[in-house]
């Protein structure tokens, strides 16, 4: 097969959203059992008052004008709000998708809709299950998971041999088995089998199952990138690049980390922690264009410096300019989590500087107080999501406290000992190689990056 001509879900699902009639779209290569093989299939909802057979016809005139031949859906399943299927996080969940045979005679009905009903019915509605008993639905729950060499009941899945890998699947059998959701969580809040099953049987026989709706997929058609800008390794700064890497499949790990190897007695843990994806050019800085002096440039986190160079150029880039950012109501929201700046600090002398210079508060403040934005301003630390819940409060503070919203995330690593913490865990790649959903693999690595989004 030619590897250029291999379908992109995510282009395709981009391409459909662009057409006037469809609100939502998700692309799944499905198994086609008839033909023995894979095919592409389009999952859509339309934006009310557009009919769904002359929505079809329109979207396959569209994709044949607008998509490589390889690349067009053989089957397009329209989906209504109410009909997506979400798991334990709300979002879509794909392995429950119907397959396009399932919805050519299904009756059109509203999740919440039936919902509604059940609840109005009262008392007298009741949910009568198939499995009668908890011994027979667990040893149902035993039998399915025997082919994956689990037999006990009573001892949690994890110290029978069940690992990460097998849980999507196991997951898939489970769902196909019962008919119920199972959230990927069910497995840490019941770890065996018999306590798995029941809850999935109290679930059930107290009608919750069936009760669950599925909340609406969020409209966020009013929500627009205004401008981007940031740093990867590799020297990556633009999407255009990163996909040019990703194409050549370009290495960005360096070998030769930001601190000195005497900072790092264990031999077999500094050849370990060498390994990291690196952003270059980050002693450089046009203090003066941000009037800040070159004594307090010397005392700024660089991670504070990536945020100013960046969400600066991407405030640009989005049309706003320095005269028309002054007393608006835009917001800055930062994703920062490392601290390394301050931990090689500690032991210098005190200063005023280098007091802000390493706070994390201060990191989403100064591009505020530098361009007199008088929006919501504030660093979030959540760990390894801290970026996608500055995101998150960012489209709920850009819909009712700013009109306009920069996000921003930020890591550089500038001290060992994080990375030690993480090779004695056992977390890291003793190879620097990251080898995901592959049996060689042995831990992750480390990696650099700054990035910055305008939603107007």
């Amino acid at each position: 097969s030619c590897p250029s001509c291999i379908p992109e879900l995510g282009e395709i699902e981009v391409v459909l959203q662009m057409y006037k009639s469809v609100k939502a779209c998700i692309t799944l290569a499905r198994s086609d059992v008839a033909q023995e093989m894979l095919v592409l299939v389009a999952y859509i909802e339309l934006h009310d008052g557009y009919d769904e057979q002359a929505a079809h016809a329109e979207l396959m005139k569209y994709c044949r004008t607008t998509l490589p031949i390889y690349s067009i859906p053989k089957h397009f399943v329209f989906m209504r709000a109410a009909t997506w299927p979400l798991n334990a996080a709300r979002k879509v969940d794909r392995f429950l998708l119907p397959a396009p045979e399932e919805t050519l005679n299904a009756p059109r009905v509203e999740v919440n809709a039936v919902s509604h009903e059940l609840a109005a019915a009262g008392p007298a509605f009741e949910v009568v299950p198939s499995f009668p008993n908890l011994n027979e639905f667990t040893n149902s729950l035993v039998e399915v998971a025997s082919s994956y060499g689990l037999s006990e009941a009573d001892t949690p899945l994890f110290e029978m041999g069940m690992t990460s890998r097998e849980i999507p699947l196991f997951i898939l059998a489970l769902r196909q088995h019962t008919e119920q959701q199972i959230p990927f969580t069910t497995f840490f809040e019941h770890p065996t089998l018999r306590s798995l099953a029941a809850h999935l049987l109290t679930e059930r026989m107290g009608g919750n199952a069936i009760r669950n709706e599925y909340c609406t997929l969020s409209n966020l058609s009013t929500v627009k990138l205004g401008g981007s800008a940031g740093s990867l390794p590799g020297g990556v700064r633009t999407a255009i690049q990163s996909h040019s890497q990703a194409l050549a499949s370009g290495d960005a790990i360096h070998h030769q980390p930001r601190w000195k190897h005497d900072l790092v007695s264990d031999a077999s843990a500094s050849e370990t922690i060498r390994h990291c994806g690196l952003v270059s050019g980050i002693g450089r800085f046009d203090h003066a264009l941000f009037s800040i002096t070159i004594m307090e440039a010397r005392a700024m986190d660089p991670q504070q410096v990536l945020l100013l160079e960046n969400g600066y150029a991407s405030l640009l880039s989005s049309g706003a300019r320095r005269a028309t950012l002054a007393a608006s109501s835009v917001g800055v929201f930062v994703g920062i989590t490392n601290m390394d700046f301050t931990v090689s600090n500690i032991h210098s002398p005190a200063s005023t500087f280098l007091s802000t210079g390493g706070a994390m508060s201060i990191a989403a403040g100064r591009l505020s107080y530098v361009m007199g934005m008088q929006g919501p301003c504030m660093s979030v630390d959540t760990a390894c999501s801290s970026s996608l819940v500055a995101m998150y409060i960012a489209l709920l503070a850009n819909s009712q406290e700013c009109t306009q919203a920069l996000v921003q995330a930020v890591n550089i690593i500038l001290s060992p000992h994080a990375s030690l913490l993480y090779a004695s865990a056992g977390l890291l790649a003793s190879d620097g190689r990251c080898k995901t959903f592959d049996a060689r693999a042995n831990g992750y690595v480390r990696g650099e990056g700054v990035g910055a989004l305008v939603l107007n």
